[in-house]
Order: C-alpha cells, then sequence, then structure tokens
C-alpha cells in the first residue's frame, strides 16, 4: 500500500473511531424514566395529541412525529425515546458537519481533532441524552455556518438556496438560531458584491428561503394563528425578564455567568482554556484572522452574549443555552493549537500532546457521566424511600410521582403532626438558589424559598449523592429530611 492510501486510510479510521465514540455515548443509557427532565412530558403530550404551543419552533416534534410513526411508538415511554434518538442522531451528524467545517482550513487527519472536541464534550454528549431542542439547534447552527462559509467562498445560486435552507432549519429548531441570520447574509451579500453581482438579490434570495422553510416547518401556525403570537410573546417575554421570579444579571457575575457554569463544566477546563486563548488571540490579532475565524469568533461571540444578557437562566440547567457556542469553540481551540505549533517549530509534538490530554479528559468526563445515568439518585432514593416504608412527600426532581414545586415553603411541624416522615429535597431546587441568595442579592421569593431550605436542612437529613456528579437534568444530589429529628439550633 502506498504511503498515500496508508494516510487515507489512517484518517478515514480515525473519524470513524471518533463518529463510534460519540454515537456510543449518546445512545447510553436513554432508556431512563420520563420526567427526570421536567420539560419531556410536555414535548411527549405534544406528539401523542398532535398540537404545540410554539414556546419553541417545532421542528423536533415534526421529527420526533415522523419517527413515532416510522416505528409505531404510542405510549409515552416509546415517544420519549424516539425524541432522546432524534437528539442523539444530531449529535453523531454534528462531529460530521464540524469535521467537514474543519476540513476547509485543516488536513483530513487534523480535522478530526475538532470533531472529538465535539463528540466526546461532556455538554454535549450529555445532552444528546433529552428530548430537547438544544442538540437539534446545535448541529442546525453547525449546518448553517457551513453553508454560509461555502456561500462566501463561491457565491453561486445554489449555494445561496443551501444558505436560506440551512438558516430556516436553525430558526426552526429554536427562535434564537435567527441570530445567525444578519450575520450570514450580509457575509453572502459581500461576497456576491466582490464578484460583481446584486448583493441585495442574494441576500433576498436566502432570506426568503428560509422563511418559508420555516413556514414549511411550523405549517400548523396558520392554522392557530393565535396559538403561534402567545407562544413567540412567551418566548420573547421569558428571555427579557428572567425565568419567573429567579433573575440573574449578566452585570452582577461580570458577564461571567456562562463562562463559569456553563462552558468550564460543559467543555472541561483543558478544552474551554485552549477555546478561550485561541478567541483572545484572534481578537487582540483581528487584522490578521482568516475570514472563517472571524466567523467561528463572532458566531461563539454572539450566542454567548445573547444568553448571557438574558436575565433568564433557568436552574437546573444553565449550560444548555451555550450549546450554540460549542462549534466554534472546538473550531477555535484546534486552529489555536496549530498556529501555536507552526509559530514555534519543533514543538509540534507537544502540542499534540496538549490536545490529545484536553480532549481525552473530555472523554473520560463524558463517560463516567453518561454511565452515572444509569444509577441516578432518584431511582437510589426511591429504592430508599421504599424500604423505609414511612409517608414522605418530595418537590421536582425527586423520585415523587405527584411533586410539589419546592418543599421549602412547607412548615416541617404541621407535615410532622399530619404524619408525614420525611420530605425530600433536590440539589437541583436548592443549590440553585444558594448560588444566587447566597450571599447576593435576590428577590423576595426566591429569598422565601433560600430561608426556607436553610431552615428545613436544620433537621437531620441522609444525603444521597451521585457516583460521580451532578450535570444538566441528571443526578441530582437528593436530601431525605427525617421531621421527627430534632432541628438543630
Amino acid at each position: 500500500m502506498s504511503p498515500r492510501r496508508s494516510s487515507r486510510w489512517i484518517e478515514v479510521l480515525a473519524l470513524l473511531l471518533v463518529v463510534a465514540a460519540s454515537a456510543l455515548l449518546n445512545f447510553s443509557n436513554l432508556d431512563f424514566p420520563l420526567g427526570y427532565h421536567a420539560d419531556e412530558p410536555g414535548k411527549v403530550a405534544f406528539v401523542a395529541e398532535g398540537r404545540q404551543n410554539f414556546y419553541h419552533p417545532i421542528l423536533l416534534l415534526q421529527l420526533a412525529r415522523l419517527g413515532c410513526a416510522l416505528v409505531g411508538a404510542v405510549n409515552a415511554a416509546d415517544i420519549a425515546l424516539v425524541g432522546r434518538v432524534v437528539s442523539a442522531l444530531s449529535g453523531v451528524a454534528l462531529v460530521l458537519v464540524i469535521f467537514v467545517l474543519a476540513r476547509r482550513q485543516l488536513s483530513p487527519l487534523a480535522a478530526v481533532a475538532p470533531a472529538a472536541v465535539i463528540g466526546l464534550s461532556p455538554i454535549v454528549t450529555v445532552h444528546a441524552h433529552y428530548f430537547k431542542e438544544d442538540m437539534l439547534l446545535t448541529l442546525a447552527v453547525a449546518l448553517a455556518l457551513l453553508a454560509g462559509v461555502r456561500a462566501e467562498a463561491r457565491p453561486t445560486p445554489g449555494r445561496l438556496v443551501g444558505l436560506g435552507v440551512a438558516l430556516g432549519l436553525a430558526v426552526s429548531s429554536k427562535y434564537v438560531g435567527a441570530l445567525l441570520a444578519p450575520l450570514l447574509l450580509t457575509r453572502a451579500a459581500l461576497a456576491v458584491r466582490r464578484g460583481g453581482g446584486p448583493p441585495l438579490a442574494a441576500a433576498g434570495l436566502s432570506l426568503g428561503l428560509s422563511v418559508a422553510v420555516f413556514s414549511l416547518v411550523n405549517y400548523p401556525m396558520f392554522f392557530a394563528p393565535g396559538t403561534f403570537r402567545a407562544g413567540l410573546g412567551f418566548e420573547l417575554h421569558h428571555i427579557t425578564t428572567g425565568h419567573g421570579s429567579l433573575v440573574i444579571s449578566p452585570l452582577e457575575w461580570g458577564f461571567a455567568f456562562h463562562l463559569l457554569y456553563s462552558l468550564l463544566p460543559g467543555l472541561t477546563l483543558p478544552v474551554a482554556l485552549l477555546a478561550l486563548a485561541a478567541l483572545a488571540a484572534h481578537l487582540l490579532g483581528w487584522r490578521r484572522v482568516s475570514s472563517e475565524d472571524r466567523l467561528w469568533v463572532l458566531t461563539a461571540l454572539l450566542f454567548y452574549f445573547s444568553a448571557e444578557l438574558s436575565p433568564t437562566k433557568p436552574p437546573p440547567d444553565f449550560m444548555r443555552y451555550m450549546l450554540p457556542v460549542v462549534p466554534s469553540l472546538a473550531l477555535l481551540a484546534v486552529g489555536g493549537v496549530g498556529r501555536a505549533v507552526r509559530a514555534q517549530r519543533g514543538l509540534g509534538w507537544l502540542g499534540g500532546l496538549a490536545l490529545a490530554g484536553a480532549v481525552g479528559w473530555s472523554a473520560v468526563t463524558s463517560v463516567r457521566l453518561v454511565a452515572g445515568m444509569s444509577q441516578d439518585t432518584r431511582a437510589v432514593a426511591a429504592r430508599w424511600l421504599d424500604e423505609k416504608g414511612e409517608p414522605w412527600k418530595g418537590e421536582r426532581f425527586t423520585p415523587a410521582a405527584e411533586p410539589m414545586l419546592s418543599v421549602a415553603v412547607v412548615d416541617p411541624e404541621a407535615e410532622r403532626r399530619a404524619g408525614t416522615r420525611y420530605l425530600v429535597a433536590s440539589s437541583f431546587m436548592y443549590e440553585t438558589l444558594s448560588l444566587v441568595c447566597n450571599p447576593g442579592p435576590c428577590s423576595e421569593q426566591p429569598r422565601l424559598y433560600y430561608e426556607g431550605y436553610r431552615r428545613l436542612f436544620r433537621y437531620p437529613y441522609v444525603e444521597i449523592r451521585p457516583i460521580y456528579r451532578s450535570f444538566a437534568f441528571s443526578n441530582p444530589v437528593i436530601r431525605v429530611v427525617d421531621l421527627r429529628g430534632r432541628p438543630a439550633l
């Protein structure tokens, strides 16, 4: 076999290995109970009943309906599984799209690296398990970036059509996908003008097609325009005012909330540092940065600050709002290592070692998180409570079949007199309030809940912790509070 053909086989095998690892992680432990993710039961009902509230566009629901029709899924658990499979497939497809994007700048073997960063990152592998829009949005964002750079490089009518279709799918996956349209359409129009063509006509073609795709995917809005307007209005209000009474201001966190609580744990520290270093270097040397690298930087900043500026950061899974940032950061991280190696000849081995170590760290973290989903703390707590056989009540994100919103507002002594032995609390509730209200200022209702948890946890409790750690909507720390115990002073 010739050296060239041998090299080609190595590149193909490396990509297949990353795709297989991504698929293995994404499809492992998809059968967790319905209700662990708070939004899944509503989506299951929408699919089963053929309706929607348009709080989000309905591409995910439409794909889930198609999947259910193909496999004959009718009960709630099967519908949820089909929806999770859509997300898992989106995660695997994302790996391939990132490889194609990276291949425009890197050799085939080097382009496998950002694909591995994406496919093995905890933020992707865990969210690929949920019947939720975020993974589909991330895939659509990557497809739109690919269509955008292709249209900019050679703005033929076919590529402008592709850009319009990709933008339509991005907006149909989640409304925030519309943020890409001004950026990508402007770049495509400027490319057309440089070639002597009509820039407005080109942008209009892509924009018109994106509207057509959105209308086709979301066609029920034409039969229920009031529902569509109400859903879109709700989401806009939600984005601008906060999640109920829980408001997390970007100013109080120095615009670093999502950096600290989403990107660092979601990408892992080594990958995040590589990406941030590359982003900072590009900003400092902007005039020398390639057009595509500028696009990665602008896209990362666009989606980061759109989420960071909003006071809406719903617990427990803040980090899902950072998923659209991840494709650009993966490309920046690997590209940054490559440029550093080229600048310091003879240190290629060191750059490769650093990148391999960062990806390995992510992979190990993902494996441990996904493995832990088979032993979720809520299942462990349910078995413990069944063995005790005593009356108990629980809040959201506990094993309670009919959970109350929060045990923090319950009078423990009144519950004890009524015969309740245990109150069960979830870290997905009390840790968020501790994060926001201790020591920072928070509004009256969150402060009320925060103080309620402090009073409740003066009673003795058993703490059930995950085998690894809590992440997104999986494996909260469960506290089983014994009301017959004496509260600490």
